[in-house]
């Protein structure tokens, strides 16, 4: 790749499902990790807590599993907080031990799905990442994932040129890193400090400095979501405004409604701006190349071909 600064590669959940790794949050739930929390939650909320059943952590996310299509953990917290945040019976201590525990039984389902998952280097993900270990140019990846893409893909990492960062710490830590984000117009309450992102990250990521050093930017299955935009608010305010540089954005994700979805996240006024300043934007749908459709495909390997020069 020519005249080049480097590349920023961010990898959300969406690339680890698209190895065919059922790691999203829906999975999770299951999954006999989920089935312990569940019986831990029914098992103590009885004799002398029963009173602080109607507050209990794990109960609201099995309710909520229940009865959505997607199931999102961390935008569930942020659900339970404004319902509870309140309440002045709440046996906030009881709450942490379920989010603690929360974290552990996910950590230990994503550690064991993935010391089993065997490579697929069929899968979009795997030729992407083996295409930016090959490639002359300096390649960041940031990663929002517990898991490590090169071990998933098998692939060795290329230390000399590539840069790697774990935004939520990984299975191998002691902690992961889930919860929410204190949004506008949310209730705060100091008791519920563990719940929030800000209180368990605890080194610098560099995530802005490196996008605004990129003209190539991939983000592949992320959704840009409520939880995680704030890691990018200012980078696309940034982009689309008339900075001068020529920068190349592809979103690879699912199909047109995840399209929509972060276009949404994202919002009107910032979308149309980055189509007027940037160099090019492009959405790639991963379920129509593996269907063959032309104009995904064609992006596809516009995408490579311009890595590879």
């Amino acid at each position: 790749m020519t005249g080049m600064n480097n590349v920023t590669f961010i990898i959300g959940n969406g690339f680890d499902l698209d190895l065919k790794l059922r790691s999203s949050f829906n999975d999770f739930a299951d999954s006999d990790e989920w089935k312990t929390l569940a019986n831990f939650a029914n098992e103590t909320y009885v004799g002398k807590y029963e009173k602080f059943r109607q507050y209990s952590l794990l109960l609201h996310l099995s309710n909520a599993k229940e009865t959505s299509n997607w199931f999102n953990i961390e935008e569930e917290i942020s659900t339970y907080i404004k319902e509870n945040c309140y309440c002045p019976n709440i046996y906030v201590e009881l709450v942490h031990s379920e989010f603690t525990l929360l974290k552990d039984k996910l950590k230990e389902y994503i550690k064991r799905i993935s010391s089993t998952y065997a490579t697929n280097d069929k899968c979009i993900a795997y030729t992407l990442l083996n295409c930016l270990q090959t490639i002359e140019c300096p390649v960041d990846i940031f990663s929002f994932n517990y898991t490590d893409c090169f071990q998933l893909c098998n692939i060795l990492q290329n230390v000399q040129k590539t840069s790697y960062t774990h935004m939520h710490k990984t299975i191998k830590d002691e902690d992961i890193v889930l919860g929410c984000r204190i949004m506008p117009f949310m209730p705060s309450k100091k008791e519920f400090s563990f719940f929030y992102k800000f209180n368990m990250i605890d080194s610098a990521n560099h995530l802005y400095k490196k996008l605004i050093e990129s003209q190539e930017i991939i983000i592949f299955g992320h959704s840009l979501n409520m939880i995680d935009y704030c890691y990018f608010e200012d980078y696309f305010k940034w982009i689309s405004s008339p900075n001068g540089m020529p920068v190349h954005l592809t979103f690879i994700t699912l199909n047109k409604k995840t399209e929509r979805e972060i276009r949404d996240n994202i919002g009107e006024e910032t979308i149309i701006k980055m189509h007027y300043y940037l160099q090019s934007v492009d959405f790639i749908h991963t379920k129509s190349i593996y269907e063959g459709q032309m104009d995904d495909c064609t992006k596809w390997e516009n995408l490579l071909k311009r890595l590879s020069q």
